[in-house]
């Protein structure tokens, strides 16, 4: 009796360190979890408070002025299905042109812009892509004036009528 009474006293010894053991791994694990869990959440702020801060000076840079000043956009209206719409006036010193870009597979990107007449290049700052942690460098499109076309247009068409009316 003897040997069995040293036997479950043993057993309940060892199963009471297993018990003691397995409780101890238990709050160890818990403890790791959370400590993960936190250095998780501190890198999404961080990261948040990155894309935030770069969105903002982005669009800072990225922004078009309001017509006429220079960099303005000056394209027709989109949507607007009525002939008379007109582009917006760039003012006197400026024209309205297009700066353009093609593509490798031949596809001309363009964006129409208020500039000045001698301007021959100008800088595009591409769409900022979602959640970027940095932001896209600078483009050089070439740049020509359209408007001036309709000015001079404008002003034969004027000359021509001032002629006609003198004779």
């Amino acid at each position: 009796m003897k040997a069995k009474d040293d036997a479950e006293a043993d057993y309940n010894e060892g199963l009471a360190l297993l018990n003691m053991l397995r409780d101890q791994c238990k709050k160890q694990a818990f403890t790791f979890a959370q400590e993960r869990l936190q250095k998780s959440k501190d890198a999404a702020a961080i990261k948040a408070d990155k894309i935030s801060e770069v969105a903002t000076a982005y669009a800072d840079t990225a922004k078009f002025p309001a017509a006429p000043a220079v960099g303005a956009l000056c394209n027709y209206p989109k949507g607007n299905e009525d002939p008379a719409a007109k582009r917006p006036d760039c003012g006197e010193d400026n024209c309205c042109g297009a700066a353009q870009r093609f593509l490798a597979d031949g596809t001309k990107l363009s964006i129409e812009t208020c500039q000045k007449p001698e301007t021959t290049v100008y800088t595009y700052w591409p769409a900022l892509p979602e959640n970027a942690l940095v932001a896209p460098t600078s483009e050089t499109w070439r740049f020509q004036c359209i408007s001036a076309a309709g000015r001079l247009a404008a002003s034969v068409a004027a000359a021509l009528a001032a002629g006609y009316l003198s004779a």
